[in-house]
């Protein structure tokens, strides 16, 4: 399959300014809680083409430790940008693994499977992990609705 996009156009995507219009609720999806939110440019009224940004984690199982919550950027069905936490995570470039958080990185080669070491967030639940993401990737918010997280 043909890729649609080079890392230079990712890397460009993800710096550019962009914004979300609100921080939309909590949905239910499957055995997720998700926020996807569509991305837009500076002065352009349609959100960019297949450009979102999705927070989501695992519902809990009573008795068991709480799921980790993590946070993509998808651009035409791909992760370019991820935000999440594993036991360990090789890199396929031969790159020392990563131990914990970490942040996927796209390459025309790799996808998203390479990634790099990401500070461990002070906020670990499913909104502070979006807003980790969003300011990482430079989305800046215009208006945020108040809700309980569940």
């Amino acid at each position: 399959m043909q890729l649609r996009f080079t890392k230079h156009e990712v890397d460009y995507l993800v710096g550019d300014e962009k914004f979300v219009k609100e921080i939309l609720p909590v949905q239910k999806i499957g055995n997720y809680y998700v926020i996807l939110l569509p991305i837009y440019r500076k002065g352009e009224a349609q959100p960019i083409k297949a450009l979102a940004i999705e927070a989501r984690v695992a519902v809990s199982i009573p008795g068991l430790p709480a799921a980790i919550p993590s946070v993509a950027l998808n651009w035409h069905g791909h992760r370019i940008r991820g935000i999440d936490r594993e036991t360990r995570h090789d890199n396929p470039d031969g790159s020392p693994c990563v131990y914990g958080w970490h942040e996927h990185i796209w390459s025309e080669k790799y996808k998203d499977d390479c990634v790099r070491a990401f500070p461990e967030p002070k906020h670990k639940d499913l909104r502070g992990i979006l807003r980790e993401g969003l300011r990482r990737w430079n989305v800046k918010v215009f208006r945020e609705q108040m809700e309980v997280e569940p």
